[in-house]
């Protein structure tokens, strides 16, 4: 992993001195989509990877690609996709069987 410079509301700040020559920053929130499949999509948090099924998470399973991959991380425990009217806390995507569905969502 790239050196952190530091962290700040959720964001980390770091070096990465293999892409190129001159001297940057970059900035990561710590999530990134991977990929969406037909029973569900993948996210890197933190360097882990997690799987989120549609049966477990419905509200994404009629979205697109953009809509998944606009994540925002207003706190280190808590995911937004602001497209969707989405929020998720780390707990619930680690352990969806924690917390049953009780929304009145329904497929489309």
């Amino acid at each position: 992993m790239s050196p952190t410079i530091f962290r700040e509301k959720g964001l980390r700040f770091f070096f990465f001195s293999r892409e190129e020559a001159r001297l940057h920053v970059h900035v990561s929130s710590g999530v990134e989509f991977l990929d969406v499949a037909p029973g569900g999509f993948r996210l890197r948090i933190d360097g882990r990877k997690h799987c989120l099924l549609f049966e477990h998470f419905p509200w994404f399973r009629d979205a697109s690609t953009a809509e998944l991959a606009t994540i925002e991380r207003p706190t280190p425990t808590h995911f937004r996709w602001p497209l969707l009217d989405v929020d998720l806390t780390l707990d619930s995507i680690e352990r969806p069987e924690r917390y049953p569905l009780v929304s009145g969502w329904s497929a489309r």
